[in-house]
């Protein structure tokens, strides 16, 4: 009974915001409001590089000499957002 009337809230909420993430497939309203909440503000973030390095999905650069290569997703950032 708790846990339907937290899912009704949750889907009241994301209702009343309108948001577009929930358009991006596999994520649904618990997942957007997890993702809307870790975020905050949006407009905090001045381009997507800046929010994939905020949710710690950005990965790390090994260089040496001549070459370039990508390396492991980083432990940095929000864990609920990784």
């Amino acid at each position: 009974m708790l846990i339907d009337k937290a899912e009704k809230y949750v889907n009241d909420l994301m209702a009343e915001f309108n948001s577009v993430i929930t358009t991006v497939t596999g994520i649904g309203n618990r997942l957007g409001a997890v993702i809307l909440a870790e975020i905050q503000n949006i407009h905090a973030f001045d381009n997507p590089a800046q929010l994939q390095a905020f949710a710690g999905l950005d990965s790390s650069i090994y260089q040496s000499g001549q070459i370039d290569l990508a390396g492991r997703m980083v432990k940095r950032g929000s864990p609920h957002l990784r």
